[in-house]
């Protein structure tokens, strides 16, 4: 609740009436005229910071602010949110080659370690773009189940292009 005081009439907004912190009272005088602020010259010139016009506004929808601000507002949308682009193509990329990288790795462990070495880097780039998905995108979309299966393919190449590796040094020695 309000503290005592004089605020503007709920009846009459020329007069101020008595609040006495529970109710109002019959206690009532004219509402004092505020005089005009006197102008006051700057001591040393404003720099004004530059204007930012964007290029192109876009007009929002009424119902997405108060009716006070739904007129006047304009918005730019993120630039992040119109340029990004789901990874799909790096996620099949490193399935792909972690698939590859298993069949291959085990009779020539060279090309499961390459190929496991390259599809995983390629399966986190993938899955951390995935995860810089803007919000409101549809997860199914995003790459990111994709991307975790390329880097557990890569992965599981890389780790099998070692074993064969040992095994291949260790026959060979």
């Amino acid at each position: 609740m309000p503290v005592a005081g004089w605020y503007q009439d709920p009846e009459n907004s020329l007069n101020l009436r008595w609040w006495d912190g529970i109710q109002w009272t019959q206690s009532v005088q004219p509402a004092a005229q505020a005089a005009p602020p006197a102008y006051v010259a700057p001591a040393a010139p404003v720099q004004h910071a530059p204007v930012y016009t964007p290029q192109q506004q876009y007009p929002v929808q009424a119902s997405a602010y108060p009716a006070q601000f739904a007129a006047t507002q304009q918005f730019q949308p993120y630039p992040a949110a119109s340029v990004w682009k789901p990874p799909q193509g790096l996620a099949l990329s490193a399935t792909l080659l972690g698939a590859i990288g298993i069949a291959l790795g085990w009779g020539i462990p060279f090309f499961g370690l390459v190929l496991g070495a390259v599809g995983l880097v390629l399966g986190l780039v993938a899955l951390s773009k995935a995860n810089a998905a803007p919000n409101g995108v549809d997860p199914a979309r995003t790459g990111k189940t994709l991307a975790i299966w390329g880097v557990a393919l890569s992965g599981s190449a890389l780790v099998v292009g070692v074993f064969a590796f040992i095994v291949w040094a260790g026959i060979n020695a």
